[in-house]
């Protein structure tokens, strides 16, 4: 395996050959300090700048971020031939369905963000 980053967890340690960093706000790419070094190996990409899967194919990639960024391009790789994909994140992120009452989930999110609280939450509950 190239050379990259070894990933200490609680069970046995994860290596991935490359990284993609998925943080910031707005299109405003966030790079952690670690992440800064010139010439790193394995290399590190920002979600702004990954394009497809194709060259990661038959990689361990770890992404770095939970956001829509980092959600979509870790399912990208994993249907786009990475050999493993992990999800790294600071604190448990909020996971919604893609749909909901058989409606992407954008067709009802603007129109209940508008609404009471407690209708919303009642409505958003309505599939579970």
């Amino acid at each position: 395996m190239p050379p990259g980053f070894v990933i200490t967890t609680a069970g046995a340690p994860i290596d991935a050959a490359s990284v993609v960093i998925a943080t910031g706000y707005n299109a405003e790419p966030v790079l952690p300090a670690w992440a800064q070094v010139n010439g790193a190996a394995p290399p590190i990409v920002h979600s702004s700048d990954y394009r497809d899967a194709t060259p990661y194919r038959g990689q361990a990639v770890l992404v770095v971020g939970a956001g829509n960024s980092g959600s979509d391009i870790a399912l990208d790789l994993a249907g786009g031939g990475a050999r493993d994909v992990w999800l790294s994140v600071r604190s448990a992120p909020g996971i919604v369905p893609r749909q909901a009452l058989g409606l992407p989930a954008q067709v009802a999110a603007i129109p209940l963000s508008r609404a009471p609280r407690p209708l919303a939450d009642a409505i958003a509950g309505l599939e579970r």
